[in-house]
């Protein structure tokens, strides 16, 4: 049943400026592409310099298109997953709520402290004192 006061709108939600799900999946597919991309930059650096004979090992195959397509795509699928996997990081790192000042990296350990511990004689064990129990 339809209200004559407030009629039905149709739903855009492409114009709907809350909603960057679209963007988000665009920015993903991008970086999934990158992952591809170097891939296919990786098998030729592996077939150009023949690193452990893998060029002679797939070129001397009789299934060597099928060798190279599953070689690239699942560096691909490895590589894809990585980059996606950095690129979200990055982009939520940025909110971390832990108040450290930028830049300023981890405190130095206290070098002192650590020679004299390392150079310390050992504890001597000391005895515990226990009281004995049946426990069947």
């Amino acid at each position: 049943m339809v209200d004559a006061k407030h009629p039905i709108e149709p739903l855009n939600a492409a114009q709907s400026e809350k909603d960057n799900t679209a963007k988000n999946i665009r920015w993903l597919a991008g970086k999934a592409l990158s992952g591809f991309l170097f891939s296919i930059f990786f098998v030729s650096a592996l077939l150009i310099f023949n690193i452990a004979n893998l060029r002679d090992l797939i070129f001397a195959s009789d299934d060597k298109w099928i060798a190279l397509f599953i070689l690239t795509f699942f560096l691909g699928l490895t590589f894809a997953s990585i980059q996606m996997g950095i690129a979200i990081w990055s982009r939520f790192s940025k909110d971390d709520d832990d108040n450290d000042k930028p830049g300023r990296g981890p405190k130095m350990p206290d070098i002192e402290a650590l020679i004299t511990r390392l150079f310390a004689p050992a504890p001597q064990p000391q005895p515990i004192k226990v009281k004995a129990r049946r426990f069947y």
